[in-house]
C-alpha cells in the first residue's frame, strides 16, 4: 500500500514539474492514499492482521488534522468529477476544484 510519502513521488515521477502548495498536494495525497487503501480492500478476508492495519492506517489518514479542508475537497471532487479530470484540473489551476 502506498504511503503518503509514495504518492509525492509517483507525483514527482508523473511529469508534473510544477509547484503546488503544499496543503493542495497533500490533500491529494491523503486522498489518494485513502482510495488505494478502498480498492485494496478485498484483498483480504474481515479476520486478518492485513485488514486491520489498512483500516487503522485509514483512520489514521481521515483524522490526521494536517491539510483537511484540501482533503476534504479532493475527496469530494474526485467523487464528483472522476481521478483523471480532478488532476486535470489540478494540473491547469494548481487548485483542487469545487
Amino acid at each position: 500500500m502506498p504511503s503518503i510519502l509514495t504518492v509525492n513521488v509517483m507525483y514527482t515521477q508523473t511529469g508534473w514539474n510544477f509547484v503546488l502548495e503544499t496543503s493542495v498536494e497533500e490533500g491529494l495525497c491523503k486522498a489518494v492514499a485513502c482510495m488505494w487503501i478502498d480498492y485494496t480492500a478485498d484483498d483480504y478476508d474481515n479476520a486478518s492482521f492485513a485488514k486491520k492495519l489498512n483500516e487503522f492506517r485509514k483512520y489514521m489518514i481521515e483524522t490526521n488534522n494536517s491539510d483537511d479542508a484540501e482533503f476534504a475537497k479532493a475527496r469530494h471532487a474526485i467523487e464528483k468529477y472522476g481521478f483523471k479530470h480532478t488532476l486535470k484540473c489540478i494540473a491547469s489551476t494548481r487548485s483542487i476544484p469545487e
